[in-house]
């Protein structure tokens, strides 16, 4: 089952004119798998429509991937087509804008030697960093969006038939993304209006450091002292406001990357390059974790927090609250983009320059570095929130400020 051109037009529409907020004579990068052939040519005219010059489909197959990793030579792993590289990187200093469709399956590479992913992974990572660089600091205008697939759906509904369960996802996809109704476009706006308000009282109580406490969680993450929130609508490559992820639901910063203290349990399962790894728990000292273990997926967990030396320290903290939309579905997603928005999350890795009052002027890794951000060439979120979860601001004055109480907004 596919969805076609005409059903996928309002995501379209919301993924061209609110997610990258396409400027006339820009180009646009498209990049999904094989079977989104029909939300592909949404895009593509829904971005003529708003003006491109280009718009350039990258079309990637995730059974070709595994077949990759698994069959071939184990030294060429660690080789990337430099030509492709050049090309995204070329695209994106010259300003072109990147759009997503995220699909496929949840479990495609399950069973395949992590080691082999990760290999394939971090050389990805390594020679695409100058990109990383231009998007992770808000630099190039890029976002996400969704389209079902049979094995996705059949992953989030097992109980119904291959349909029913595709179609429920695909109605799904829409109410999470706010397109479901008669103008997407001003649900979406009204949505990130209250999500900047959120944002704006979090910026005005100038936290030092934040404390999350629930069930298998005791935290303490402290913060940059030029650190900011953001959020949906508020980062502005070339001076215009984007949205990320579509869905969003969070109000998000980044973590003093030596400076985190204490244990914290994951709540939802982590769908990670295609392996499931579930059941986390972690003990950080002076920012890094010093135990991990997950009940499922613990060779896959470890391989990425090795990646390199800041892979296992924090890079974001996202707040979102357990009555969100797609919490209150009661549904697993089995896919970050919706999970994380289900719950308050922390992310392994890299973080967003964005999120330093002077993120602009940061020339290097080591800048990151000295102004207390992490950098890392991996970025993995895992899901920590739940109805007993409380976070505790303390303010640089000393006081303290409940922002959750019982796994929603306390304040505000």
């Amino acid at each position: 089952m596919r969805i076609g051109e005409e059903a996928f037009r309002p995501l379209a529409e919301l993924g061209v004119r609110q997610g990258v907020n396409l400027q006339p004579g820009q180009t646009l990068v498209v990049m999904t798998d094989p079977d989104n052939v029909g939300p592909a040519r949404a895009i593509v005219r829904a971005a003529y429509e708003a003006g491109a010059r280009h718009v350039h489909v990258l079309f990637q197959d995730q059974i070709i991937a595994r077949t990759r990793m698994e069959l071939a030579p184990e030294d060429s792993l660690t080789e990337y087509p430099a030509w492709l590289a050049a090309a995204f990187i070329q695209e994106a200093e010259a300003g072109a804008a990147f759009l997503t469709i995220s699909s496929g399956d949840p479990d495609a590479f399950q069973g395949v030697d992590p080691a082999r992913i990760t290999t394939v992974q971090r050389t990805a990572m390594k020679t695409l960093k100058p990109f990383a660089d231009l998007q992770m600091a808000d630099k190039v205008a890029w976002s996400i969006i969704s389209s079902p697939s049979d094995a996705w759906a059949a992953k989030v509904f097992p109980d119904k038939s291959p349909e029913a369960a595709f179609d429920a996802l695909w109605a799904q996809i829409l109410k999470c993304s706010h397109a479901d109704g008669p103008d997407p476009a001003a649900a979406w706006k009204a949505h990130a209006e209250t999500l900047n308000r959120r944002r704006a009282w979090l910026d005005e109580i100038h936290i030092e450091s934040l404390h999350f406490k629930s069930s298998g969680t005791d935290l303490t993450i402290h913060l940059p002292k030029t650190h900011k929130w953001g959020c949906t609508g508020q980062r502005q490559p070339g001076g215009h406001s984007t949205a990320p992820n579509i869905p969003t639901e969070e109000v998000f910063t980044l973590a003093q990357r030596d400076a985190v203290e204490g244990t914290v349990r994951s709540t939802r399962t982590l769908h990670h390059a295609g392996q499931t790894i579930d059941g986390m728990c972690f003990t950080f000292e002076d920012g890094r974790v010093v135990e991990a273990h997950a009940d499922v997926g613990e060779e896959a967990l470890r391989a990425m927090l090795e990646t390199d030396d800041g892979a296992g320290r924090l890079g974001e903290v996202a707040l979102v609250p357990k009555d969100s939309p797609i919490a209150a579905s009661g549904i697993e997603f089995h896919n970050t983009l919706y999970d994380e928005n289900a719950s308050c999350h922390l992310a392994f890795g890299r973080a967003y320059a964005v999120c330093l009052k002077d993120g602009d002027a940061i020339s290097s890794d080591e800048d990151m570095i000295a102004r207390g951000g992490n950098m890392s060439l991996v970025h993995v979120d895992f899901m920590v929130g739940s109805g007993d979860l409380d976070i505790t601001a303390r303010t640089t004055s000393g006081a303290t400020v409940p922002v959750f109480r019982d796994g929603t907004w306390a304040s505000a």
